[in-house]
């Protein structure tokens, strides 16, 4: 779960001082250090409080100082905010600041607390096969856990986990073993997702049954419904309604076809009143259309005598032309004469003229054609509709079948509801596909391994990180060299010698530092496993307060502590250069900045000392 805490603020009750922030950084190692009773601790409780603890842990004199606490962080790539006042007498407050992006001057109550924490567990992913395997009582409160390595139980031999401060979220914990079964979850070992996935694969099967049971009932009346207009068409023929030759391209146009049929008989049996008025109809639109016919014909006869006079009219003028040319010389030279000459042959000249000129007519063959195709379709119509009146007319055992006909029609489902039902089948087969698909991969999933199986693998492999920090950690202890592995049961770690079996560990091993270097191992390994196997539901973050409480300012102390420092900064290079993720850390502690300043992955946030604390002296 990718987690970056950016901003711890605080508002102080006395309002002529300003709020105050402390910035982090991802990727480090980030160290608030000084001396004691100075609120380093107090950092991670601020947090803890900010996420919605039922409970606090801050220090009544810290709480009595500040109105607001907020914290601004990036979960999943989004960038959060949330103020919650300060509890009262040690009792927590249900006013609570929430946004996306930056903290406010001044914050207000604008959402309630059981609205905040649904808007987290969002962002932590939980599913609901997740949720009622722990009887929806899991949240993401539970896995800050194994974020907090607290000073309470950095240095304890049989504790790793501080279940006080978390006891609000584990209350519900009937049997105690609920922190047993989310480590199980957080290292990938948690039969829950093999559960849900039997569960899924249960219900898909259920699916499947129910939707093969609709498909059947579907393709059932599609069928129904083919076979029942098939046999109508069928009876239809037999009855001489429908032509023995007559085929149809679908139920569709037999359905259609068939209604015009009866539509037909029903008008004769009222009296051929509507037939009559059809058949006028057409009849009418027969006589439009001849007249239609008979006046392009008549235009085309027209135009054709009209240019067959002018060519009779030019040829017998022809003479004319050859006497104005040849002879006018020849003729009496009289004034009427020539007048009588020049007249004729102007007049063959403008019917020559006429002629050559070759206007040309509106073409109306292209509607004349189309007349006479509408007027043929119209004499058919005219002649079947004569051909089922002389039916009806002549056999009033027609009547009878026809009725029997549209009884059976409107039986039936109608074309629309069919298509309806032919479109549903579509898609739930489709679905019923998909459904298939889903019940074959998990059927691979569910019957590749068993649960312990899978326990077993992943406790092995965590036992492997563990192994790997430990082997950094302990150079120059006394137990270098030896190995350790998880005791599933009490949730801690066994050391034991090299080539020795398990169950022979070591029950003590006398130093605190040597349980200092155990917890740290656990909560490395931890996370780096986690990783590993993908798993999301742990914030990438560890606090880690007063690690070097049980050091001295011997040299063997400080070197070793020196080594924590050291892998700390690895841990970091290993997760951000090898892992390409972003992790934090942050460190409260009494160290001094000398310790580590040649670590390039520490960072110092805040020294407090020399006057200098989480809250300022004259507000204590």
């Amino acid at each position: 779960m990718n987690f970056i805490l950016l901003e711890i603020k605080l508002w102080f009750k006395n309002e002529s001082l300003s709020p105050k922030s402390y910035y982090f950084e991802k990727n480090k190692v980030n160290v608030i250090t000084g001396t004691s009773s100075t609120g380093k601790t107090t950092i991670w409780r601020i947090v803890d409080y900010c996420l919605l603890s039922g409970v606090t842990q801050i220090a009544d004199k810290i709480a009595n100082a500040v109105s607001w606490f907020g914290i601004r962080f990036i979960i999943n790539g989004q960038e959060i905010s949330i103020a919650r006042s300060s509890p009262e007498k040690s009792i927590v407050s249900q006013d609570v600041y929430y946004s996306r992006g930056p903290l406010p001057e001044t914050p207000v109550s604008n959402q309630t607390i059981s609205q905040v924490r649904s808007h987290l567990n969002k962002f932590f992913k939980f599913s609901g096969e997740l949720k009622q395997a722990y009887n929806n009582l899991l949240s993401y409160r539970h896995f800050l856990i194994f974020c907090s390595l607290t000073e309470r139980v950095i240095a304890q031999p049989d504790r790793y986990f501080d279940l006080h401060f978390f006891k609000d979220d584990f209350k519900n914990s009937t049997n105690g073993k609920m922190l047993n079964r989310i480590f199980e979850l957080i290292i990938g070992a948690d039969n829950t997702e093999l559960k849900a996935t039997n569960k899924a694969e249960k219900g898909i099967n259920r699916e499947i049954r129910q939707t093969e049971a609709v498909n059947q009932e579907r393709e059932k009346k599609i069928l129904d419904f083919k076979e029942k207009v098939r046999l109508l068409i069928e009876d239809s023929k037999r009855f001489n309604f429908i032509d023995l030759s007559q085929s149809f391209k679908n139920e569709d146009e037999a359905i259609v076809f068939i209604e015009q049929v009866i539509s037909t008989a029903k008008n004769m049996a009222e009296g051929n009143y509507i037939f009559d008025q059809e058949n006028e109809k057409l009849n009418q639109q027969k006589k439009d259309t001849l007249l239609e016919i008979g006046k392009l014909k008549k235009y085309k006869r027209e135009y054709n005598q009209y240019r067959e006079n002018l060519t009779k009219s030019a040829d017998s003028l022809q003479p004319i032309e050859f006497l104005y040319k040849n002879l006018s010389d020849q003729l009496v030279q009289s004034y009427e004469t020539q007048i009588f000459l020049q007249t004729l042959h102007d007049s063959f000249s403008e019917i020559k003229k006429s002629i050559n000129q070759q206007i040309s007519p509106l073409d109306v063959s292209e509607d004349l054609k189309k007349f006479e195709e509408q007027l043929d379709k119209i004499n058919k119509e005219i002649e079947e509709k004569n051909k089922s009146s002389n039916k009806f007319l002549h056999n009033h055992t027609n009547y009878i079948n026809i009725g029997n006909i549209e009884g059976r029609l409107k039986s039936i489902l109608k074309v629309e509801e069919i298509k309806q039902i032919e479109s549903e089948l579509a898609d739930s087969s489709k679905q019923l596909k998909n459904l298939k698909e889903q019940k074959k991969e998990l059927s691979l999933q569910s019957n590749k391994d068993t649960y312990e199986q899978i326990k077993l693998g992943k406790v092995k492999l965590f036992n492997e990180s563990v192994q790997k920090v430990y082997d950094q950690l302990s150079k120059s202890t006394d137990y270098e060299g030896y190995n350790i592995a998880l005791n599933e049961e009490d949730l801690i770690l066994d050391i034991f010698p090299p080539n020795m079996p398990k169950f022979l560990s070591i029950s003590e091993i006398g130093s605190q530092a040597n349980y200092v270097f155990l917890h740290l191992c656990m909560f490395l390994a931890l996370h780096m496993h986690m990783v590993n196997m993908n798993i999301h539901y742990v914030p990438q973050i560890i606090f880690i307060d007063q690690p070097s409480t049980p050091f001295l300012r011997y040299a063997k102390d400080q070197e070793l502590l020196n080594t924590i420092f050291e892998v700390l900064n690895s841990f970091i290079d290993k997760m951000v250069i090898q892992n390409k993720i972003s992790f934090q850390i942050i460190l409260t502690d009494h160290a001094l900045p000398s310790d580590w300043d040649k670590l390039p992955n520490f960072k110092l946030i805040d020294e407090f000392n020399d006057g200098n604390a989480l809250i300022p002296n004259e507000l204590l």
